[in-house]
């Protein structure tokens, strides 16, 4: 009876062991985790479908806004019967009016890097169409959102005809959630029927075909050989050429880069299916630049610079050197001098100076050949408004008060040609002394203008409206002979619409060595090119002139306002 009731009392007591026990737990843990990790999966997956749902349906609703907008539209562009790909410069533009008593709109599509950009615009309203019914740049709005990117964007219009209601076709490809691991890619399209709008005041669209245009005459070589220009030994050039375009050509006009000159060409066939252009001057002995550009019947313009630039090297003799002058005087050592003073000649390398006899100037003989660069007047820089100087040393000059005739003629060392001679001037040998330096100064009161820089540049974006740009520089006047009178400043050269002034303006003789400030303010829609400006100072009976490049430039990305 002992040994049961022990037995009993040993099971009453027995349970796991502690190995037992945590076996169970791992098993339960591994449970929990895979339930938990399961869950968690799902919900990551079913908002990762959620997400690239709610994507699509933005995306849908786009293009659900595009398809009434274009169900209500007319005046949709030529040249898609193969499909148009908008983009900036060639925008899907169309005009849409839901009903009568509505506005007329101007809506336009294009993708700009990777997103779908719309713009609108009233016929009236805060900010005008512009020519050719383009936008103001105000008036584009993304229409989709960061999370989507569109890499095509493909319109196609078919049966554009007045008798038939066009058919519409939008292809659109793309990424949802792009960069992220729920990345995926679409591809949708869409067909509609608009009604066929005619309104009196709807603006054309712009359609997607650019025109195109070849200069023919003269023809400058191969392009693909570096310095293989066209060559002329005339002063001028007239191009002729072809321009097409699948609406029909409006205008081609020309621009002479070098000399800043601008002009339209002429009609000779058709719609300018063949054109030439009046005799362009040229700036002898350099080279000149001269583009060409096409204007179409929608507003679009062709400007590739692979055909429509002709690069002209002109082997036209250097012009002839003008507003020459003289004086004498003796240097300390009492050697009578001739100092001989003129304009820089385009095109001119060097100057050749020659005594010369009778009314015809012949004999003559050659005393000297100044370079340019050698024998500007300093400060001024050499080049175009310079005034150069040289000095017959008085070898072979007689006594005082005899007198001696010159004249010169410019050289060019690219070509070897030289220009006409000038014209004759004649000087008494005098004994009175020569001021301290360089060559005599000019006889009485006078002046010259000194800028501190020959060349301004301004950056551009090409955005229209009244944004400008502004650019300036320094002028500083150099009294010669006590001269001591007020100077007034003009400018001429400047692009279209652009404004100018000068501070102050007329400058006193207090302020000579302050100077004046220039400054050119241009559009933000000027053409890019080089300006050739001259400003002139006059006064007290005087003037001088300087010459000042005006060069207008792409803004590059990040400049601006």
């Amino acid at each position: 009876m002992k040994l049961k009731r022990q037995r009993n009392k040993n099971n009453l007591y027995s349970g796991f062991t502690i190995v037992e026990v945590l076996v169970a737990l791992g098993v339960f843990a591994f449970a929990i985790v895979l339930i938990i990790g399961s869950f968690l999966a799902f919900n990551l997956a079913q908002k990762s479908v959620q997400s690239a749902q709610e994507v699509l349906n933005e995306l849908r609703f786009s293009i659900d806004a595009m398809a009434k907008e274009i169900t209500f539209g007319g005046n949709f562009p030529n040249g898609c019967e193969n499909g148009c790909v908008p983009d900036v410069s060639n925008k899907f533009v169309f005009s849409s009016k839901a009903r009568s008593d509505f506005d007329l709109r101007v809506i336009s599509y294009h993708l700009n890097s990777g997103v779908l950009i719309k713009g609108e615009q009233k016929t009236y309203g805060p900010c005008e169409i512009l020519s050719g019914g383009e936008l103001l740049p105000g008036c584009y709005q993304p229409f989709t959102s960061d999370k989507v990117r569109v890499d095509l964007l493909k319109f196609f219009v078919n049966n554009k005809d007045v008798n038939l209601k066009p058919i519409i076709n939008v292809a659109i490809q793309g990424t949802i959630l792009p960069g992220k691991r729920e990345e995926k890619s679409f591809k949708m399209s869409s067909s509609f029927s608009p009604r066929v709008i005619t309104d009196p005041f709807a603006p054309p669209p712009l359609e997607n075909v650019p025109p195109e245009i070849y200069i023919t005459d003269p023809v400058q070589g191969d392009k693909t050989i570096p310095g293989n220009r066209y060559q002329t030994s005339a002063s001028f050039v007239v191009l002729g050429g072809t321009a097409s375009d699948n609406v029909g050509v409006t205008k081609v006009t020309w621009w002479n880069e070098t000399t800043g000159k601008e002009g339209t060409a002429v009609s000779l066939s058709g719609d300018f299916d063949t054109w030439r252009t009046p005799a362009i001057d040229l700036i002898p002995a350099v080279i000149n630049v001269i583009r060409v550009q096409v204007h179409d019947a929608e507003g679009n313009m062709s400007f590739r610079d692979s055909v429509d630039k002709l690069t002209v090297q002109s082997i036209a003799p250097p012009e002839a050197p003008e507003n020459i002058t003289a004086y004498s005087c003796a240097i300390p050592v009492g050697q009578p001098i001739i100092g001989l003073g003129w304009d820089y000649a385009r095109g001119a390398d060097d100057y050749h100076v020659y005594r010369c006899e009778g009314s015809s100037c012949d004999p003559r003989t050659e005393i000297g050949a100044p370079r340019r660069a050698d024998e500007c007047q300093l400060p001024r820089p050499c080049g175009l408004g310079s005034r150069y100087w040289w000095r017959d040393s008085g070898f072979g000059l007689g006594d005082v008060g005899d007198s001696y005739t010159y004249n010169l003629r410019s050289h060019n060392h690219t070509t070897g040609l030289y220009s006409d001679y000038s014209d004759k001037i004649t000087r008494v040998v005098k004994s009175n002394p020569c001021g301290p330096g360089g060559p005599p100064p000019p006889p009485g009161e006078s002046f010259s203008l000194d800028p501190t820089n020959t060349m301004i540049k301004v950056d551009v974006d090409g955005s229209a409206g009244s944004k400008k740009r502004t650019s300036s520089i320094q002028i500083r006047v150099d009294d010669e002979g006590g001269f001591d009178d007020p100077v007034t400043f003009n400018v001429s050269g400047l692009p279209a619409d652009s404004r100018y002034f000068f501070v102050p303006n007329p400058l006193t003789s207090a302020r000579f060595n302050l100077g004046s400030v220039f400054y050119a303010i241009v559009k933000t829609n000027t053409q890019i090119g080089i300006y050739n400006l001259t400003i002139t100072g006059t006064g007290g009976g005087k003037s001088d002139i300087i010459y000042i490049t005006l060069r207008v430039k792409q803004e590059e990305s990040g400049e601006g306002d």
